[in-house]
């Protein structure tokens, strides 16, 4: 049974779900911080960013930080 089990998973998923296997497979497996845009630098053939957010979650995360310092966040409304 588990031969059954290995044999049918492996076939299943490197014969339909396939990694940077062109477009006559049945799917496609992206990592959703590569095809975000949030490694930068990575980019083998067979990504496409579908957004560049690696600048937006930096100044999102920088903003946060500068909030804490200063004591502007969490304010009385965001606390319990």
């Amino acid at each position: 049974f588990f031969f059954f089990f290995f044999f049918f998973f492996f076939f299943f998923f490197f014969f339909f779900f396939c990694i940077g296997a062109g477009n006559l497979c049945d799917g496609q497996v992206l990592v959703l911080h590569d095809m975000l845009g949030l490694n930068q630098g990575f980019k083998p053939k067979f990504l496409r960013h579908f957004a560049q957010l690696a600048d937006e979650v930096k100044g999102a995360v920088g903003t946060y930080v500068e909030a804490v310092k200063d004591s502007s966040f969490p304010t009385a409304e965001e606390s319990y």
